[in-house]
């Protein structure tokens, strides 16, 4: 049985940031990410992984504007199956030291988890 998400984090500085967490004993799909950038910094990337013990990176943008004030959305849809994580690891949002913080973007993350 499929147990949807949604949810929307911010960055915090190089500190993955959970998104969900499915549990030991399932498997996290993640089917569409938008990232809404408000404050820009130029060169440095955001993005989404899965936390295992070398996190696999599925979602990068790297950020090459430094116009403040304008702010960007980048979209990524994997379709309706969505992509795996790595069986029983959260999913999480990351950025570059000394790049987004909590106030600067924000990822809203919709998806499923499944028993594995």
């Amino acid at each position: 049985m499929k147990r949807f998400f949604a949810n929307t984090v911010a960055f915090n500085d190089a500190t993955a940031v959970d998104v969900v967490d499915p549990g030991s004993a399932r498997t996290a799909y993640v089917t569409k990410a938008t990232l809404t950038i408000v404050a820009h910094v130029n060169g440095k990337f955001a993005g989404l992984q899965d936390s295992a013990g070398t996190p696999v990176v599925f979602c990068k943008h790297i950020d090459a504007t430094a116009a403040a004030g304008v702010p960007s959305v980048v979209t990524w849809d994997f379709g309706r199956e969505g992509i795996p994580m790595t069986a029983g690891k959260k999913v999480q949002s990351i950025s570059e030291a000394s790049g987004f913080n909590g106030t600067e973007a924000y990822l809203y993350v919709e998806g499923y988890t499944v028993k594995t």
